[in-house]
This record gives C-alpha cells, structure tokens and sequence, in this order.
C-alpha cells in the first residue's frame, strides 16, 4: 500500500494519484534491485539434441511444452517463481517476491516432486511419441541480487545462482544435488547421501555436496527435545536473591543473563525492574554493535540521564550539568572524560574509579540497579569496569544487571563465576510458557488452538519467534478478534509462512511492510539498533519525510521498534525491538545504498550539533569505515572512496589517542589499528599510524601484530622518503624483539640506539627522539645501570614534552623513583625524590600509588618501620582498586624485602607468594623470575631448604639471561644452600658468580647483599679472612647508600667474626637431607 503524503490514507501500490486527494504518490524506494537470501533450483533436461533429431519439430514442441507446463506447476505449487528458461533449462527462485522461512526446504519438496512428475510425464510422452525425458537438477542457498516484482522476470545474479547451475551440470541423471548452504537449513527434514565434494568451474576450492534422496513432513530445523525446558521462576528467583543479598549486605553485586537473541533476557529483566521499581533507583546503559572501540558508551548513556543533558546544550552547558549532577570535583572530572565532555587524559583505571564513585552517589538513598544491555559488544575496558565498580563498592547496595549472548562467554569463560557475580542461563521455554506468551500479547480472548499449537511448534520455545509470530497472523489477517473477543483462524494455516530460524521469521516478517515502512526501517538499520528520529528524516528523500512520524509509529504498532523513554543528546530516538530486526534490515539493501547511508549519516551528526561532534567521534569513524570497506568491497576505490577513508582514519585515530591518553590499551589498540589499514601507504599520515598501532597492540600483548604493523610503519616511511619516522620505527621494533624476545646485544642495541639519536636529533624529531631514548632506558635498566637508566628516563620525559606527549612525559615519572631505589642514589635523596614525583604526578593515582610503594622501601632502608607497612599496603589497594592488577602484584618487590628487614619472614613470605601466584595466573614471566628469587631467600632464611630450592630452580628457569637481578638471586641462594651442605668449593664457585654478575651493575645495595651472601658461604668453608673482607667491602656499599639497616647487620657480622666468634653454626650441624635432581645440583654429588 502506498500512504499518502497529504492525507495520510492508504492506497494501491498501482495508484499514482491518491484516490482521496489526489496527490502525486510516491513510492519511496532507495533502488527497484532488493538484496535476498533466496533459494535457486536449476533443472535442464538431458540429451535433448537426439531427441529432436528423432522427433519432428511439431512433436519437439508438444512434449517439451508439456514436461514445461507440468515442472513450472511443480514450483508453483511449492511457492517457487521460474525466474527463466535457458535453452531446456528451468531456472526457479525460492524467496521472491516475499520470503519465506522454510524456501530451501519448499525447493527441496519441489525439486523431489519434479523428479516424480517427470515419471508421470514420460509414462504419457512414451505412450503417445515413443521417447523418454530425463533431466539433472541442482538447489542451493545463497545471496542475490534481485528485481522488483514489477517485471515479470527477476534477473537475479549472484553467485547461489552460478552455483546451482554448477550442481546441475555434475547431479546424476534424474537425480537431486543440493549446496552445502541448503542442507544446513533443511537437514533435519531430508535424507541425502554425501558426495565427494565436487570440482566446479569457477570455484577455486572443492564444493560440498548433498544428494537428496527424499524429504521427510519434518520441520527444517527440528527442536531439540533433549534441551532441559526451564521457566522463568527459577531465574527471577535468582535475581531476588542477587537483589537481597546485595540490600541485606549492602555491598555491589553483579548478575549477568545469558540467552541467545530471542530468548527473553531483555523480558525477564523488564519482569525484575517492575517488582522492585518503587523500592529502587534504577539506571540504564547499553553496548552499541557500532564497533569495538565504543568504549564507555554504556556509562555516557547514564550520565546525560542523570545529568539531564540534552542535544539544546553546548559544551559548557552540559559540562556544568554533569558538574552539577556529580558531587565530587575529582570523579566529575574523570567521568566527563570518559563520556567526551572533556579532553583531561585520565587513565582507564582513574576512570574506573570514578565510574565506582559515581555510582555509590546514585545509590546513596535507595539501592541502585545499574541495567547493562548487550555486554557481549563490550569492549574490555568496559567489562573490566563493571568488576573493578562492583568489587571496590563493598559497603555499597548496587546490583549490576546485565544481559548477554552466550558468544561472551567464548571469550571470558569466567565471567559470572567469581565472587558476588552470579549467572543466569535461558533455556528454552516450556509449551506452556509458550501459551503464556501468546496469551500476554494478545490479551483477553482465547486463540484457536490450531493457530496456538502452530505457533508453539514454530517458536521452539524461543519467546520472540512467539511473538513476531503471532504479529504476522494478526498482520496478515490470519487471525481476528470475533465478537466474543475469541481470536478465531480465518485463514488456512497451510499458506503461513511457518518460521525454522528467528532470521527467517524476521526477514519474511520485513517482506509484509509497504515500500515506506521497509524504506525508514533500513535507513534505522544504517544508523544502529538505537537510532535517531531526525537522523532516519534526512536520510529519507524529501518527498518522503513527511511521512516520517506517521510511519514511525506504524512500525511501533506492528512490534519492531519501540520509542525511548529518555532522549540521547537531547534528540528523540528508538530502537529495534531486537537487534535482529535490524540486522535483516540492513542486510535486505544494496551495499552501495548501505555505503551512501552510512556517509550521509556522518554529515547529518556532524550538523546536529558541531559543539558537541566529540562524543559521537568513534560512531563517526565506524560508520565513515563501513563505507569505505563496502566500497571497496563492490570495486577499485575511486577518488572519494578513498577520501571516506581518510576521514574515518581521522576519527578512528583521534579516538585512539584518547583511548591511549586514558590507558585504555584494549581500545586503543583497536581503534588506531583500524585508523591505519584505511590510509594508504604512500599516504605519509598511515606509516605514523601504524606506529602508534604498534605500540598500542605491544601494551595488550598482541606481539605478532605489533610487529605486522612496525614492518608496514618502515615499509611506509621508506616508500615516502620519511627517513626519520623509518629510524623511529626500527628502533620502537629493535626496543619489542628486546623486550620479548631478549633479541639483540646490549652493545648493539645501545649503538643503534644513539645512531638513531644522531638522526633523529638533527630533523629535531622529539617524538622520535622519546623512542630512542626509552630504547636506551630499558636496556640499561635491565642490566641494572641505573644512572644510565635514569639519564635515559629524563630525556625520554624532555623529549616527551617537547613533543607535547604528556601521556610519556607522566608515565616515566615512576622510572625516576625505579632508578633511585636500585641506583646509587642514597636513601635520603631517594626520599627527597619520591616527595618531588608524589608533587608532580599531582591527581594521576597510578604514578602516586607506586611511589608510595618505593618510598615505603626508603623508609625501612634508613630504619623507620612505624609507617611502612601502612604505606606499601595503601599502595596495593589503591592499585587494586584502580585495576592495576600487574602492578599491584610487584608490590612484594618492595614489601617482601621491607619484611624481611624488619624480621619478619612470614608475613614476607605470604605477600611474595600471594604476587607469585598472582603473576602466574596472569601468565607473566619476566617480574615472576625476581618474585621467585626473593620468595627463594624468604624460605633460605626460614630454614625451609628443599622449598628455596624449588624457587631457585623456578627462578633460573623462566629468567631472562640478561635480567641481571634475578640471575643473581638464584645464584646467591643456591650458594647458601650448597654451603649448608657442606660443599664449600661449588657454593663459593656460584657465591662469587652472583657478585661478578651484580657488581657490573649500579644497584649498589644488591652489590652489598652479594657480598654478605658471600661472606656466609666463604664463613662456613673456613674461609674467615675472605669472609670479613667480603662484609668489609658490602659495609662501605651499604654505607654509601644510606642504608642503615643493612649497614647495621653488616656491623653485627663484622664485630662476630672480629671477635673470634662464628655467627653461623659449622656446616656439619646444617647439613640437612635435600631430594635433589643430581644432574642439574652439586648439591647430592
């Protein structure tokens, strides 16, 4: 029916005047070519040139016209359109002009039907002419480009189409092949024998095939009978108890609802809200399906709700609602920039505590339910925000409630299963619970049970099959309302297009809308599953958009979009009842009407409000990229094609940074590696791009990648003649292969490293010249020369903000602090600087926590334990709490030898196990070396051998060869151990080897404990005279460093030894029984 645009009245899809008003009609169509999934049968008759050479051409005509007549009855009768004959050949469509959920099995029925016609026809052809016919057919399943039903034909063309044809040509004669595409979608109701998968021409790898035997009255796709048939009761008592718990305890819980698409999650926690609405404040966020870089989306979502921004509000407006909204300065600052309201760089984990902060205010007079919809298009950073939320809120009511597909779970197998998370997995619905739903939709009134029991067949138990289904009976007129309010069958039930997949019922459902109704709803499609009113009105053409409302709420009326409660930026919007709904939208247009859309899009939120474009900068970039992918997926790029990629690089990169700024690594990394593939090489901007890809995809450990893409940046520089960013780029991946791979010499790498300074330095490259120095930091730092380090680290932080990189200039702040605690800065200048450090780092909590943890190492060096432990364990749980879990577990580097200095061994032994199985949990192996060799000493000195034993090996076994402090750690112990066994040559061998590997480093401390390690080996061999010249030389070191501690225990040894005393017993009074490998350990020999 075509809606007039003047008066509103419906008319004839013929008319071309209204038949009220008389207004020109238009038929709002983007293109007369539709794109389907639609089921093609290829018939062609065999060995029809003998039989016209034995046939007269009168005759030829008879029988062929009858075998035609008698085939195209066949796929009538099925629902299948011949779409042409070629030659002797019958082409037939299945799914045009309107689909159908069962068109691959209709054409399966039809194409065995044929085959028995065609015996009914040569039993009459051999009895009137004497001959017999015989014919090959093939079926398959696929994507196509279709006419309008306008024309008699449908010109179909894909390649479902060549395919068929192909099966065709290689099916036995009077026999059935089938594509592998059909079968998946009828295998339940057919019988097939496999063939070897076939050769076809055009095809570059063998194609499966099926021959089809007979069909069975199955459905298609049969229900799993064996499936458990939960109701719902079960999972609202789960959520009741979440929600209990969570009041009763007053403390964050989180509940995720798990179901494929149809299930109900989003019914079942409608069902919740509704119980406990009055007694709660409840909130509501969702993850876009836009791209995986719509980080905080969710978040935003429930800030310009809470905060009441709208699309009226410029930039400083909004800004001073959500000022306005948040009580506390610091987490408005931090939320701001995360929901694009300010570019303040904050870390992903400030923004987690933040978002936690934020959410106790929401509940602080009633619990808080935070609804989260679609969790599995979350991007991670988001997903590790609603556990850091939820874990840090312990004397908080929130209770997070998320809905989720089961594809979450592929990724994060543990995601509801760790403490105050709990899961709730839809099953399918009961028959009954199917009735139910029925019930709830249509009202009052009984449905005719044959209507119901076909509904319920159909549905299997999935609560949106149940309800487009029994929309499409009451659209179709299949059902009405009698005048007992009875819904009464009007219609046979054999001519309903009975649904075998939710995709199916869906896309057969859109087949039923008018030519208006299909054009707003692609055009939302295009947009998302949350789409704008005025977005989808200039997409439309201007004769249309009139209409826009009116249709709007014909789409609502029928079930596929709903209208928003609250507005986004101001502006009225909707979404699709289910993201199915959408995407059998979108994938019904043309792609180059999908890549025109997703264009005009962009510049249709570019000009809603310019002040306010940064928030939809990522959406910006996705849509901008899919136009450009679609292009060039239909051709060569032409001039603006490759424009449109340029501007989504644009986008894509800006938000990158942002991402970067906030250490959203996760989203970073994906963001600028898109930003780089869409600019060409010879662009100079993509080589820079895929540096800064390179060194996001690094911090998230996707090492293949990042080194995919340093290889493009050099590649790139090169072909453009940018010598200076080609220099940058290879040392960034010499800095990698060093770091992963221990690839490359110390003297090599420092020598590639100042050429490159030379270079770099002279085109005044800063941005260039922070990567060469920080390659010089990490190599000097791993080899322990931590003067040189520290020169390094300060002029990576001067090149940094020369460059205007504030994010590195901050984030080496902390190596200054790392260099003092192992370098020769005494301990109070090493204290005078983690004062200077805690006053730059300012509000940054990661730099803060961290130095606190150094300073609390300071603190026990020069004997002052009364705060120390408060210092390092404020450092852990602010580091928690952000979600810094990698550095929360190195705390025990400083937090173990602070125990063991003040002599307390087992609290020093359980906070260096607790990071040691934190580290291996997390796979880590560089840090875990160190941990193990310190946990080693912890149980030397507890008397525990056979364990320091098992975490030297641990130690030597994972440890880099030039990760100098662990090499040494090992080494020391074991010595201690060989020497308690009374191997004095070999412990003095391994005792003297450490402090060779340590004195060539500035960690003069370490030097110190060699040297009394030493000193304790060279004792128990009777060596007095070596030993006190050992602790002699460790004394000045500890001196030198303002250790007081070690100094003081180094003065005890000395005076013992001095004084003709033995400050360890003899080794045979030590002698202890270890069970040792013999071939790795001179321990037993």
């Amino acid at each position: 029916m075509l809606i007039c645009p003047n008066c509103g009245e419906e008319n004839p899809d013929r008319f071309r005047l209204c038949g009220f008003c008389g207004t020109t009609l238009v038929s709002e169509q983007l293109t007369d070519k539709v794109r389907k999934t639609v089921t093609i049968l290829f018939c062609d008759l065999k060995g029809s040139t003998p039989l016209g050479e034995k046939l007269d051409p009168e005759s030829l005509r008879e029988v062929l016209a009858l075998y035609f007549d008698e085939m195209s009855g066949v796929l009538e009768r099925h629902g299948g359109k011949v779409e042409k004959y070629i030659g002797d050949a019958i082409v037939a469509v299945f799914g045009l002009p309107r689909a159908h959920e069962d068109d691959a099995l209709r054409a399966c029925r039809a194409a065995i039907d044929m085959e028995r016609a065609l015996e009914r026809i040569n039993e009459t052809i051999e009895a009137r002419w004497d001959v017999r016919l015989e014919n090959r057919t093939g079926v398959n399943t696929g994507e196509v480009i279709a006419g309008e039903a306008s024309a008699s034909q449908h010109l179909v063309t894909g390649d479902a189409v060549n395919t068929a044809a192909r099966l065709e040509q290689n099916a036995p004669t009077d026999q059935v092949l089938i594509g592998d595409p059909t079968y998946r979608l009828v295998r339940d109701a057919v019988e097939v024998e496999i063939v070897e998968p076939l050769e076809l021409k055009g095809k570059a790898e063998r194609v499966p095939a099926y021959r089809l035997v007979a069909v069975h009255n199955d459905e298609a796709i049969a229900r799993n009978l064996d499936s458990p048939m939960v109701g719902r009761t079960k999972e609202l008592g789960v959520l009741n108890d979440a929600f209990d718990r969570t009041t009763t305890q007053s403390a964050a819980h989180l509940v995720t609802v798990f179901g494929p698409p149809g299930a109900g999650k989003s019914r079942l926690l409608r069902e919740f809200l509704n119980r406990v609405r009055d007694d709660v404040t409840t909130v509501h966020g969702r993850c876009l399906s836009y791209g995986e870089g719509i980080t905080f989306w969710p978040l935003a979502d429930i800030v310009r709700t809470i905060a009441g921004i709208t699309d009226d509000d410029n930039l400083e407006a909004a800004r001073a609602k959500l000022d306005a909204s948040i009580e506390d300065v610091e987490v408005a600052e931090r939320v701001a920039a995360a929901v694009g309201l300010s570019d303040a760089p904050f870390s992903v984990n400030e923004t987690f505590w933040a978002a936690a902060r934020f959410f106790a205010q929401l509940a602080c007079k009633k619990p808080l339910v935070a609804v989260i919809d679609d969790i599995h298009w979350a991007e991670q950073a988001f997903l590790d925000l609603l556990r850091s939320a939820m874990r840090s809120l312990q004397t908080v009511p929130v209770l997070f409630l998320c809905s989720s597909r089961p594809e979450l779970l592929e990724a994060h197998s543990d995601w509801g299963k760790g403490e105050r998370e709990y899961d709730v997995v839809l099953r399918a619905l009961t028959a009954e619970e199917s009735a139910s739903v029925i019930e709830n939709i249509l009202g009052s009134g009984e449905i005719d049970g044959r209507a119901r029991a076909r509904i319920i067949q159909a549905a299997e138990g999935n609560p949106l099959f149940v309800e487009q289904m029994v929309s499409m009976l009451v659209e179709d007129g299949i059902i009405e309302r009698d005048a007992s309010g009875a819904w009464r069958l009007i219609r046979d039930l054999d001519s309903l297009a009975m649904p075998g997949s939710i995709n199916a019922l869906i896309t057969a459902r859109l087949d039923r809308l008018t030519a208006g109704e299909q054009s707003v709803l692609q055009r939302a499609a295009v947009i998302g599953q949350q789409f704008f009113r005025d977005a989808v009105e200039h997409l439309l053409s201007p004769e249309t958009r009139p209409m826009i409302d009116q249709t709007l709420e014909s789409l609502v009326f029928k079930g596929l979009i709903i209208r928003n409660q609250v507005s986004v930026a101001g502006l009225e919007t909707f979404r699709f009842v289910h993201i199915l709904i959408r995407d059998a939208a979108y994938a019904g247009m043309l792609k180059r009407a999908r890549a025109e859309l997703h264009e005009a899009f962009v510049d249709w939120v570019e000009g809603a409000n310019p002040d306010r474009v940064r928030e939809f900068e990522e959406i910006r970039g996705y849509h901008l990229e899919q136009s450009f992918l679609i292009l060039g997926d239909l051709g060569p790029l032409n001039d603006h094609g490759v424009s449109l990629g340029l501007r989504a690089s644009k986008h894509l990169a800006a938000a990158g940074k942002r991402a970067v700024a906030r250490a959203d690594m996760h989203a970073a990394a994906n963001l600028l590696r898109r930003a780089a593939v869409l600019v060409p090489l010879t662009d100079p901007v993509g080589p820079r791009l895929h540096l800064d890809a390179a060194e996001a995809l690094f911090e998230v450990g996707d090492f293949s990648s990042a080194d995919e893409s340093l290889v493009a940046s050099i590649d790139g520089a090169t072909a453009c003649g940018d010598q200076t960013l080609a220099t940058t780029a290879s040392l960034v991946r010499r800095q990698f292969h060093f770091m992963t791979e221990a690839e490359g010499q110390e003297d090599e790498l420092i020598t590639e490293a100042t050429r490159g300074i030379e270079i770099l330095g002279a085109a005044d490259d800063h941005s260039g010249l922070v990567r060469a120095w920080r390659l010089l930091y990490y190599v000097h730092g791993t080899v322990c020369r931590y003067a040189a380090a520290e020169n390094a680290a300060e002029q990576t932080m001067e090149h940094a903000r020369i460059a205007g990189d504030t994010v590195m200039e901050k984030r080496f702040l902390y190596g200054l602090v790392i260099c003092a605690v192992y370098g020769p800065t005494t301990v109070p200048d090493l204290i005078a600087r983690c004062e200077q450090v805690l006053d730059r780092a300012g509000d940054d909590r990661k730099t803060r926590a961290l130095t606190v943890s150094a300073l609390a190492r300071a603190e026990a060096m020069r004997g002052d334990f009364s705060r120390v432990r408060e210092l390092y364990t404020s450092s852990r749980a602010t580091l928690e709490d952000l979600g810094w879990n990698l550095h929360a577990a190195l705390i025990s580097h400083n937090s173990g030898p602070i125990e063991m200095m003040a002599g307390d061994l087992e609290t020093a032994e359980a906070e260096l196990r607790r990071d040691y199985e934190a580290l291996e949990k997390m796979g880590e192996r560089n840090y875990r070396s160190t941990t193990a060799g310190w946990l080693a000493e912890v149980l030397y000195r507890s008397g525990r051998d056979e364990e320091a034993l098992t975490f030297t090996d641990a130690c030597e076994e994972i440890a880099a060869p030039d990760d100098v402090t662990s090499q040494f750690l090992w080494r020391t112990v074991r010595a201690k151990l060989l020497a308690r066994k009374g191997m004095a040559e070999a412990a003095e061998s391994l005792g003297r080897e450490a402090c060779r590997i340590i004195e060539r480093s500035d960690d003069i401390d370490s030097q110190g404990q060699a040297l009394m390690d030493l000193s304790g080996v060279l004792e128990l061999a009777g060596k007095r005279a070596d030993a006190i010249a050992a602790i002699q030389h460790a004394l000045t070191l500890f001196t030198g460093k303002g250790d007081v501690v070690a100094t003081r225990e180094a003065r005890a040894r000395l005076s013992a030894l001095e004084g003709n005393g033995h400050a360890l017993p003899a080794a045979d009074e030590l002698a202890i029984v270890i069970d040792l490998d013999k071939t790795r350990h001179p321990l037993t020999t």
